[in-house]
């Protein structure tokens, strides 16, 4: 993953594609992963996964991407065939 990040570094940014690289690394061990090396680890080394297709997989948790500059943090919980959901921290400031 650390490879990964590194060899993504300048193409992971706010934008959409870059937020969908994102995505796709800090997924590396989900069972919807893009890497076909990772994609069925954790799917199939779980026996709690037996028989469930992989979008019906519980993500333990969460997994988050945040956006500093933006303040925005996006995540996905509940399982891994679900939609990502984003937040803005305006009222921050």
């Amino acid at each position: 993953m650390i490879k990964l990040l590194g060899d993504s570094y300048d193409q992971i940014d706010g934008s959409e594609a870059g937020r969908s690289k994102a995505k796709s690394i800090i997924n590396y061990l989900s069972p919807l992963a893009d890497y076909a090396e990772s994609r069925n680890y954790y799917y199939l080394t779980n026996p709690d996964n037996a028989g469930l297709n992989p979008r019906q997989v519980q993500v333990h948790g969460a997994v988050s991407i945040l956006d500093l500059k933006k303040r925005t943090i996006e995540s996905l919980y509940g399982f891994y065939g679900d939609e990502w959901v984003m937040i803005t921290l305006d009222s921050f400031k």
